[in-house]
């Protein structure tokens, strides 16, 4: 009844009458009509409910989900991930428990079995139906690297559109205007911005987007190596690419020099990620740079807010991003 009058919903109504502070953000005007209307309906709690209630449990788990093959063959991701969650934990006094799709099930909810305080997202699919399932529990969940989430869940993540702008400003700038560029799964969130940002920097800088300049794909090196011999087969083939991994980058570049090409030179090559990973160190890859291990040690520390009640907004961070230069871009050859 309070919760109807109040035009709130059950569970915040809740949240607010059991003084918890826990759980996405509260307005103070939606907390004042709360209380006004439990005063007019004489509302008295529920000590037994109280009691029954779910105890805290120190415990924040993270939940890697759509990730288990799609991050085979990009580990230094998602040990990057994990490393920053896992310092950012040892800083705070909460355990850490992490889980994905073979410990629950495809469609387990992991906020379910009440083994945890909070929850880190990592999952990259935009039509995960685990979204909407999570936004509408009322508990603190943090999105990591997926910004197309369902409000009131908040994210942290790179700039991705800004990855994909940036990436075509730094080519432009050495010169190239005939620029492609190789996407990450249709379904990920990084790699649907990814590819709005290099649309956004072609335009901006007046080039054109021509038939065959944009190879959907993935992060693996096969399909890097794959979209290089199909940009060789256009007529109008480009001088550079953008490509949504640092993988498929890699892949990319060792197609070329098999196929007797310069990078740079005769191609230049951006990745995105720049991670510290031996197989891009040695091929000397430019990338676009995207703070993983500290995006993933924020998305702890904005859960924490979360728990404890100190959050009055939603959670949107989008980290800024860096060229990282090394090696394999450079002006166009004669």
């Amino acid at each position: 009844m309070v919760a109807q009058k109040a035009g709130v919903s059950v569970a915040t109504t809740s949240r607010l009458l059991n003084h918890k502070t826990s759980g996405v953000p509260v307005t103070e005007a939606t907390r004042q009509r709360v209380i006004l209307a439990a005063k007019e309906l004489n509302y008295v709690p529920n000590t037994s409910a109280q009691i029954l209630r779910r105890q805290a449990t120190d415990t924040i788990a993270v939940f890697r989900r759509g990730l288990v093959e799609a991050l085979t063959s990009h580990q230094s991701f998602a040990t990057s991930v994990l490393a920053g969650i896992t310092k950012a934990i040892g800083q705070s006094e909460y355990h850490l428990l992490v889980q994905d799709e073979r410990d629950f099930g495809a469609t387990a909810n992991p906020l379910s079995r009440g083994r945890c305080d909070g929850l880190i997202l990592v999952s990259p699919c935009v039509d995960d139906p685990l979204l909407e399932s999570l936004a509408a529990q009322d508990r603190p969940v943090i999105a990591l690297w997926n910004r197309h989430v369902p409000a009131p869940m908040g994210f942290v993540n790179a700039d991705q559109i800004e990855t994909g702008r940036l990436a075509v400003q730094y080519l432009y700038g050495l010169g190239h205007r005939r620029i492609a560029h190789m996407t990450g799964p249709s379904c990920f969130s990084c790699a649907l911005d990814r590819e709005e940002g290099y649309r956004r920097g072609m335009a901006e800088h007046g080039l054109a987007v021509e038939s065959g300049w944009v190879f959907h794909g993935n992060h693996n090196m096969e399909l890097g190596k794959a979209a290089l011999h199909h940009f060789l087969s256009l007529a109008n083939r480009p001088t550079a690419v953008f490509l949504a991994g640092d993988g498929a980058a890699a892949g990319m570049i060792l197609a070329a020099r098999e196929a007797g090409l310069r990078v740079p030179g005769e191609l230049s090559v951006i990745g995105s990620d720049g991670i510290d990973d031996p197989r891009s160190e040695m091929l000397h890859l430019t990338s676009v740079c995207q703070s993983v291990e500290r995006s993933a040690a924020l998305s702890v520390t904005e859960l924490i807010k979360q728990i404890r009640g100190q959050s009055i907004s939603r959670c949107e961070i989008s980290l800024p991003v860096t060229i990282l230069e090394r090696g394999t871009c450079g002006p166009i050859s004669s």
